[in-house]
């Protein structure tokens, strides 16, 4: 994929669930490159669709149950007309941006940095809100998917999802695990299917996560699973001590390696 100059748009025009699992392969096989480069996390963090991820690398489910979760996920959610507009703006500008807008079905669905957020709601609500933003001149983007989520509005096909997911076995985690949708560390008791779902209806905040899972006092090793920078450019804002390094945006970590060489075999 990395070869075949595809983008997102691309991507996520084709079958549901391409994408996502595309995305889950890549960032988990970063989690694990990681931990054997010897740098196995103290905690994982999850972000929106990254909390599937975080989940399986935590150990809450295996490696193919976060795959099967991931394609539900996509199947789950309708090829409907509704979308996400990223804004840079802080939480509280986007709030008084909504106020002006008048758009009484678009929320802040994510607040992906102190000064970027993501509203959500119906295509129409977008469409006008992107013209306003643009009138304000404010930096506005839409993003490439085919529907959206952090919205009260999917809390049908969130129920319909968790049915879906509640039969594959989960554990507790092995390591702390934080997800942006939940006001605290994930819990031995909580129920793996209903935290997702809630990721699906809840607004996920990632400046709030960091500073819960920071300590002012002590360096920080940030390292980013994902595919892009957002969680790496929130830790550098929020966390002024941390040390970060988002893999698959280094072409140094991309570069093809040599294979080792083969040891020989001793006939016995």
């Amino acid at each position: 994929m990395l070869d075949s100059g595809a983008d997102s748009r691309h991507l996520t025009s084709g079958p549901a669930g391409l994408a996502e699992s595309l995305l889950y392969g890549a960032c988990l096989t970063v989690h694990e490159a990681l931990c054997a480069m010897g740098t196995a996390p103290s905690a994982v963090a999850g972000f929106s669709f990254g909390e599937i991820t975080a989940m399986a690398a935590a150990g809450v489910f295996s490696v193919g149950d976060g795959a099967r979760i991931a394609v539900v996920l996509a199947r789950t959610m309708p090829q409907r007309h509704d979308g996400l507009l990223r804004l840079r703006a802080s939480a509280d500008q986007a709030d008084a941006f909504l106020s002006s807008a008048h758009e009484p079905e678009l929320i802040v669905a994510c607040v992906n940095t102190p000064c970027e957020t993501v509203l959500a709601g119906p295509i129409h609500s977008v469409e006008r809100a992107h013209q306003l933003a643009i009138r304000y001149g404010l930096s506005a983007t839409r993003l490439p998917t085919p529907y959206f989520a952090h919205h009260p509005k999917v809390a049908y096909e969130a129920m319909q999802f968790s049915d879906q997911v509640s039969g594959l076995r989960s554990h507790a985690p092995r390591i702390a695990l934080h997800l942006a949708s939940q006001s605290r560390p994930f819990a031995e008791e909580d129920v793996a299917a209903k935290v997702l779902a809630d990721c699906m209806v809840k607004p996920a905040d990632l400046p709030a996560l960091l500073r819960r899972i920071s300590d002012p006092g002590s360096p920080l090793l940030w390292l980013e699973a994902g595919t892009g920078l957002t969680m790496t450019r929130c830790a550098t804002q929020v966390i002024p001590n941390a040390t970060t390094w988002a893999p698959l945006t280094d072409p140094a970590f991309l570069s093809p390696r040599p294979a080792p060489a083969m040891a020989p075999r001793v006939a016995s």
